[in-house]
Protein backbone atom coordinates (compact mmCIF):
# COMPACT_ATOMS: atom_id res chain seq x y z
CA UNK A 1 0.00 0.00 0.00
CA UNK A 2 2.86 2.30 -0.68
CA UNK A 3 0.78 4.97 -3.16
CA UNK A 4 -1.51 7.65 -1.62
CA UNK A 5 -4.44 9.51 -2.59
CA UNK A 6 -2.38 12.44 -3.10
CA UNK A 7 0.29 10.93 -5.33
CA UNK A 8 -2.53 8.87 -7.51
CA UNK A 9 -4.24 13.00 -8.31
CA UNK A 10 -0.81 14.57 -8.82
CA UNK A 11 -0.41 16.71 -6.25
CA UNK A 12 2.88 17.83 -6.44
CA UNK A 13 3.88 20.99 -7.67
CA UNK A 14 6.25 21.43 -10.34
CA UNK A 15 7.73 24.72 -9.28
CA UNK A 16 8.41 24.57 -5.57
CA UNK A 17 8.65 28.02 -6.09
CA UNK A 18 5.10 28.68 -6.67
CA UNK A 19 2.53 31.21 -4.14
CA UNK A 20 2.95 27.86 -0.73
CA UNK A 21 -0.83 27.10 0.30
CA UNK A 22 -2.44 24.46 2.06
CA UNK A 23 -5.07 22.91 0.28
CA UNK A 24 -7.70 20.92 2.63
CA UNK A 25 -9.63 17.79 1.75
CA UNK A 26 -11.94 15.08 2.69
CA UNK A 27 -8.93 12.33 3.86
CA UNK A 28 -6.45 14.95 5.02
CA UNK A 29 -9.63 16.11 7.21
CA UNK A 30 -11.09 13.23 8.50
CA UNK A 31 -7.50 11.77 9.68
CA UNK A 32 -7.46 15.33 11.60
CA UNK A 33 -10.01 13.85 13.19
CA UNK A 34 -9.32 10.42 13.68
CA UNK A 35 -5.71 11.24 14.95
CA UNK A 36 -6.35 12.14 18.48
CA UNK A 37 -9.49 9.70 19.00
CA UNK A 38 -7.00 6.68 18.02
CA UNK A 39 -4.38 7.98 20.46
CA UNK A 40 -6.51 8.68 23.22
CA UNK A 41 -8.78 5.72 22.45
CA UNK A 42 -6.43 3.16 21.87
CA UNK A 43 -3.94 4.54 24.83
CA UNK A 44 -6.61 4.44 27.05
CA UNK A 45 -7.65 0.53 26.57
CA UNK A 46 -3.84 0.22 26.86
CA UNK A 47 -3.47 1.66 30.10
CA UNK A 48 -6.27 -0.25 31.56
CA UNK A 49 -4.35 -3.69 30.29
CA UNK A 50 -1.24 -2.18 32.04
CA UNK A 51 -2.67 -1.22 35.16
CA UNK A 52 -5.24 -4.10 35.83
CA UNK A 53 -3.57 -7.27 36.69
CA UNK A 54 -6.61 -9.13 35.68
CA UNK A 55 -6.56 -8.78 32.59
CA UNK A 56 -2.63 -9.67 32.24
CA UNK A 57 -3.67 -13.12 29.87
CA UNK A 58 -1.79 -14.39 27.36
CA UNK A 59 -4.89 -13.27 24.75
CA UNK A 60 -4.84 -9.71 25.88
CA UNK A 61 -1.27 -9.63 24.89
CA UNK A 62 -2.45 -9.90 20.80
CA UNK A 63 -5.29 -7.22 21.96
CA UNK A 64 -2.42 -5.32 23.28
CA UNK A 65 -0.12 -5.88 19.85
CA UNK A 66 -3.20 -4.09 18.07
CA UNK A 67 -3.45 -1.03 19.95
CA UNK A 68 -0.01 -0.44 20.12
CA UNK A 69 -0.09 -0.86 16.24
CA UNK A 70 -2.50 1.69 15.99
CA UNK A 71 -1.02 4.17 17.98
CA UNK A 72 2.45 3.49 15.86
CA UNK A 73 0.97 3.67 13.02
CA UNK A 74 -1.02 6.85 14.14
CA UNK A 75 1.66 8.99 15.65
CA UNK A 76 4.04 8.07 12.79
CA UNK A 77 1.83 8.37 9.81
CA UNK A 78 -0.55 11.03 10.29
CA UNK A 79 0.97 14.04 10.73
CA UNK A 80 2.99 13.42 8.06
CA UNK A 81 0.03 12.11 5.39
CA UNK A 82 -1.84 14.64 6.56
CA UNK A 83 1.07 17.41 5.38
CA UNK A 84 1.30 15.63 2.20
CA UNK A 85 -2.39 15.70 1.24
CA UNK A 86 -2.48 19.61 1.70
CA UNK A 87 1.09 20.78 0.54
CA UNK A 88 1.51 21.24 -3.03
CA UNK A 89 4.79 19.95 -2.85
CA UNK A 90 6.67 17.65 -0.44
CA UNK A 91 9.28 19.89 1.00
CA UNK A 92 10.37 18.17 3.98
CA UNK A 93 13.07 17.02 2.33
CA UNK A 94 14.35 13.21 1.34
CA UNK A 95 15.17 12.10 4.97
CA UNK A 96 11.61 12.76 6.10
CA UNK A 97 10.29 11.49 2.97
CA UNK A 98 12.08 8.27 3.94
CA UNK A 99 10.50 8.39 7.41
CA UNK A 100 7.37 8.93 5.48
CA UNK A 101 7.43 6.14 2.97
CA UNK A 102 8.19 3.67 6.09
CA UNK A 103 5.21 5.20 8.23
CA UNK A 104 2.88 4.83 5.62
CA UNK A 105 3.42 0.93 4.74
CA UNK A 106 5.26 -0.84 7.72
CA UNK A 107 3.13 0.22 10.82
CA UNK A 108 0.00 -0.68 9.06
CA UNK A 109 1.33 -3.81 8.23
CA UNK A 110 1.74 -4.29 11.84
CA UNK A 111 -1.48 -3.44 12.60
CA UNK A 112 -2.73 -6.29 9.90
CA UNK A 113 -0.42 -8.98 11.58
CA UNK A 114 -1.59 -8.23 14.82
CA UNK A 115 -5.43 -8.83 13.80
CA UNK A 116 -4.12 -11.94 12.37
CA UNK A 117 -2.65 -12.83 15.71
CA UNK A 118 -5.88 -13.25 17.12
CA UNK A 119 -7.30 -15.11 14.03
CA UNK A 120 -4.19 -18.01 14.49
CA UNK A 121 -4.68 -17.75 18.39
CA UNK A 122 -8.26 -18.53 18.14
CA UNK A 123 -7.58 -21.45 15.45
CA UNK A 124 -4.75 -22.80 17.68
CA UNK A 125 -7.14 -22.98 20.77
CA UNK A 126 -10.16 -24.52 18.81
CA UNK A 127 -8.56 -27.58 16.66
CA UNK A 128 -5.57 -28.33 19.63
CA UNK A 129 -7.28 -27.16 22.79
CA UNK A 130 -4.99 -29.49 25.35
CA UNK A 131 -1.92 -28.42 23.81
CA UNK A 132 -3.05 -24.94 23.79
CA UNK A 133 -3.98 -24.55 27.70
CA UNK A 134 -0.84 -26.37 27.94
CA UNK A 135 1.52 -24.63 26.26
CA UNK A 136 -0.15 -21.08 25.67
CA UNK A 137 1.28 -18.26 28.16
CA UNK A 138 2.37 -14.64 27.97
CA UNK A 139 5.69 -15.88 27.20
CA UNK A 140 4.60 -17.71 23.72
CA UNK A 141 2.36 -14.55 23.05
CA UNK A 142 5.36 -11.68 23.43
CA UNK A 143 7.57 -13.97 21.55
CA UNK A 144 4.34 -14.29 18.69
CA UNK A 145 4.07 -10.73 18.72
CA UNK A 146 7.94 -9.71 18.42
CA UNK A 147 8.12 -12.46 15.25
CA UNK A 148 5.06 -10.13 13.73
CA UNK A 149 6.85 -7.30 14.01
CA UNK A 150 10.48 -8.19 12.87
CA UNK A 151 8.26 -10.60 9.65
CA UNK A 152 6.87 -6.64 8.48
CA UNK A 153 9.99 -5.15 8.61
CA UNK A 154 11.89 -7.81 6.73
CA UNK A 155 9.55 -7.87 4.14
CA UNK A 156 8.77 -4.29 3.54
CA UNK A 157 11.83 -2.36 4.59
CA UNK A 158 14.40 -3.38 1.82
CA UNK A 159 12.06 -1.48 -0.69
CA UNK A 160 11.65 1.81 1.45
CA UNK A 161 15.67 1.24 1.70
CA UNK A 162 16.50 0.46 -2.08
CA UNK A 163 14.29 3.89 -2.63
CA UNK A 164 15.93 5.73 -0.99
CA UNK A 165 19.63 4.99 -2.16
CA UNK A 166 18.85 4.49 -5.84
CA UNK A 167 15.59 5.26 -6.77
CA UNK A 168 14.20 7.80 -5.22
CA UNK A 169 12.50 10.40 -7.52
CA UNK A 170 13.21 14.19 -7.45
CA UNK A 171 11.22 15.09 -4.73
CA UNK A 172 10.63 18.83 -6.11
CA UNK A 173 8.74 17.45 -9.15
CA UNK A 174 7.62 13.86 -8.33
CA UNK A 175 6.51 14.02 -4.22
CA UNK A 176 7.53 11.92 -1.53
CA UNK A 177 6.39 8.39 -2.99
CA UNK A 178 8.05 5.02 -3.56
CA UNK A 179 9.44 4.49 -7.10
CA UNK A 180 7.69 1.29 -7.81
CA UNK A 181 8.35 1.23 -11.90
CA UNK A 182 11.98 0.27 -10.46
CA UNK A 183 10.65 -2.14 -7.74
CA UNK A 184 7.47 -3.91 -9.10
CA UNK A 185 8.29 -7.39 -8.59
CA UNK A 186 9.55 -6.32 -4.89
CA UNK A 187 6.26 -4.02 -4.75
CA UNK A 188 4.34 -7.00 -5.96
CA UNK A 189 5.95 -9.70 -3.90
CA UNK A 190 5.52 -7.11 -0.75
CA UNK A 191 1.92 -6.21 -1.41
CA UNK A 192 0.95 -9.83 -1.26
CA UNK A 193 3.03 -10.68 1.79
CA UNK A 194 1.93 -8.00 3.90
CA UNK A 195 -1.43 -7.02 3.20
CA UNK A 196 -3.46 -9.46 1.03
CA UNK A 197 -2.34 -12.58 2.65
CA UNK A 198 -3.17 -11.98 5.84
CA UNK A 199 -6.56 -10.55 4.40
CA UNK A 200 -7.10 -13.53 3.26
CA UNK A 201 -6.31 -15.76 6.10
CA UNK A 202 -8.68 -13.50 8.30
CA UNK A 203 -11.44 -14.06 6.31
CA UNK A 204 -10.88 -17.49 5.15
CA UNK A 205 -10.29 -18.86 8.73
CA UNK A 206 -13.93 -17.13 9.96
CA UNK A 207 -15.94 -20.20 9.08
CA UNK A 208 -13.71 -22.82 10.43
CA UNK A 209 -13.82 -20.61 13.42
CA UNK A 210 -17.76 -20.65 13.11
CA UNK A 211 -18.18 -24.47 12.55
CA UNK A 212 -15.97 -25.12 15.54
CA UNK A 213 -17.97 -23.15 18.04
CA UNK A 214 -20.68 -24.96 16.90
CA UNK A 215 -19.68 -28.14 16.66
CA UNK A 216 -18.39 -27.43 20.68
CA UNK A 217 -22.31 -25.76 21.26
CA UNK A 218 -23.68 -29.19 19.86
CA UNK A 219 -20.96 -31.16 22.22
CA UNK A 220 -22.10 -29.49 25.34
CA UNK A 221 -25.23 -30.05 24.68
CA UNK A 222 -24.99 -33.25 24.34
CA UNK A 223 -23.02 -33.44 27.61
CA UNK A 224 -25.45 -31.52 29.50
CA UNK A 225 -28.37 -33.76 28.43
CA UNK A 226 -26.30 -37.01 29.08
CA UNK A 227 -25.15 -35.61 32.22
CA UNK A 228 -29.11 -34.94 33.35
CA UNK A 229 -30.30 -38.68 32.11
CA UNK A 230 -27.62 -39.70 34.51
CA UNK A 231 -28.20 -40.46 38.23
CA UNK A 232 -24.81 -41.49 39.74
CA UNK A 233 -22.16 -38.94 40.63
CA UNK A 234 -19.18 -40.80 38.69
CA UNK A 235 -21.52 -40.56 35.73
CA UNK A 236 -22.21 -37.09 35.95
CA UNK A 237 -18.52 -36.28 37.00
CA UNK A 238 -17.13 -38.12 33.52
CA UNK A 239 -19.18 -36.16 31.48
CA UNK A 240 -19.00 -33.11 33.00
CA UNK A 241 -15.28 -33.48 31.93
CA UNK A 242 -15.65 -34.31 28.57
CA UNK A 243 -17.36 -31.09 28.37
CA UNK A 244 -14.31 -29.19 29.94
CA UNK A 245 -11.79 -30.81 27.61
CA UNK A 246 -13.72 -29.56 24.74
CA UNK A 247 -13.87 -26.39 25.54
CA UNK A 248 -12.11 -24.55 23.00
CA UNK A 249 -9.66 -22.42 25.24
CA UNK A 250 -9.28 -19.50 27.39
CA UNK A 251 -11.96 -17.13 27.25
CA UNK A 252 -13.57 -18.45 24.58
CA UNK A 253 -16.99 -16.34 24.23
CA UNK A 254 -15.31 -13.42 24.64
CA UNK A 255 -12.16 -14.38 22.28
CA UNK A 256 -14.75 -15.86 19.58
CA UNK A 257 -16.63 -12.41 19.79
CA UNK A 258 -13.34 -10.41 19.36
CA UNK A 259 -12.38 -12.42 16.22
CA UNK A 260 -16.13 -12.01 14.71
CA UNK A 261 -16.38 -7.69 15.23
CA UNK A 262 -12.80 -7.89 13.92
CA UNK A 263 -12.90 -9.77 11.16
CA UNK A 264 -15.89 -7.90 9.97
CA UNK A 265 -14.28 -4.66 10.79
CA UNK A 266 -11.77 -6.15 8.65
CA UNK A 267 -13.92 -6.59 5.82
CA UNK A 268 -15.30 -3.04 5.64
CA UNK A 269 -12.66 -0.98 6.83
CA UNK A 270 -9.26 -3.11 5.06
CA UNK A 271 -10.50 -4.91 2.37
CA UNK A 272 -11.27 -2.41 0.08
CA UNK A 273 -8.19 -0.82 0.32
CA UNK A 274 -6.19 -3.76 0.24
CA UNK A 275 -7.83 -4.93 -2.82
CA UNK A 276 -7.71 -1.62 -4.57
CA UNK A 277 -3.64 -1.76 -4.12
CA UNK A 278 -3.53 -5.31 -4.79
CA UNK A 279 -5.00 -5.02 -8.28
CA UNK A 280 -3.22 -1.65 -8.74
CA UNK A 281 0.07 -4.13 -8.94
CA UNK A 282 -1.17 -5.21 -12.43
CA UNK A 283 -3.25 -2.46 -12.98
CA UNK A 284 -3.14 1.01 -13.41
CA UNK A 285 -6.04 2.49 -11.18
CA UNK A 286 -4.27 5.79 -10.68
CA UNK A 287 -7.66 7.45 -12.17
CA UNK A 288 -9.67 6.07 -9.93
CA UNK A 289 -9.22 8.48 -7.41
CA UNK A 290 -12.84 8.74 -6.12
CA UNK A 291 -13.03 5.03 -5.55
CA UNK A 292 -9.31 5.41 -3.98
CA UNK A 293 -10.80 8.24 -1.42
CA UNK A 294 -13.78 5.94 -0.78
CA UNK A 295 -11.07 3.04 0.42
CA UNK A 296 -8.91 5.50 2.29
CA UNK A 297 -11.66 6.63 4.41
CA UNK A 298 -13.24 3.72 5.59
CA UNK A 299 -9.32 2.70 6.25
CA UNK A 300 -8.90 5.75 8.27
CA UNK A 301 -11.73 4.63 10.76
CA UNK A 302 -10.31 1.15 11.70
CA UNK A 303 -7.91 2.23 14.32
CA UNK A 304 -10.32 4.33 16.33
CA UNK A 305 -12.55 1.68 15.59
CA UNK A 306 -10.61 -1.31 17.36
CA UNK A 307 -10.92 -0.19 20.87
CA UNK A 308 -14.72 0.91 20.47
CA UNK A 309 -15.00 -2.86 19.62
CA UNK A 310 -12.53 -3.94 22.56
CA UNK A 311 -14.72 -2.16 25.39
CA UNK A 312 -17.94 -2.91 24.15
CA UNK A 313 -17.23 -6.69 23.98
CA UNK A 314 -15.27 -7.09 26.77
CA UNK A 315 -17.03 -6.30 30.13
CA UNK A 316 -14.35 -5.94 32.40
CA UNK A 317 -13.06 -2.95 30.30
CA UNK A 318 -16.98 -1.73 30.35
CA UNK A 319 -16.63 -1.88 33.90
CA UNK A 320 -13.37 -0.11 34.88
CA UNK A 321 -14.44 2.64 31.94
CA UNK A 322 -18.15 3.35 34.17
CA UNK A 323 -15.87 3.27 37.16
CA UNK A 324 -13.58 5.50 35.90
CA UNK A 325 -16.54 8.28 34.47
CA UNK A 326 -18.03 7.76 37.76
CA UNK A 327 -14.82 8.90 39.48
CA UNK A 328 -14.84 12.04 37.32
CA UNK A 329 -18.32 12.50 37.45
CA UNK A 330 -18.00 12.73 40.91
CA UNK A 331 -15.09 14.70 41.25
CA UNK A 332 -16.73 17.16 38.71
CA UNK A 333 -19.95 17.72 40.43
CA UNK A 334 -17.40 18.35 43.72
CA UNK A 335 -15.98 21.04 42.06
Amino acid sequence: MNQSLSSATDNTATNTSAKFRYQWSFIPALEAISFPCVVLLNGGILALFIINKRFNIPFNIYLSSVLVSNIFFAVLDNPLDILNFISPYWWLGDPLCSLYLYALNIPSGIVMYSHVLITINRIWAVTFPHAYRRHHSVQIAVCMVAAVWMYVHIVYLPGVVMDAVWYRLPIETSGCLLNIDKMAAWNTTAQFMTFALPNVVIIGAYPYLLYMRREYRRVKILNRALSLRSSGHRVTSSTGQRAKLTRPGESGNNSFTVVTVLTLSIILCWTPLVVFYTVWCFVDLSSYTVTLEFCQGVFVLQPALDPVFFAGIMPGIRSDIMAFLRKFQLLFCTC
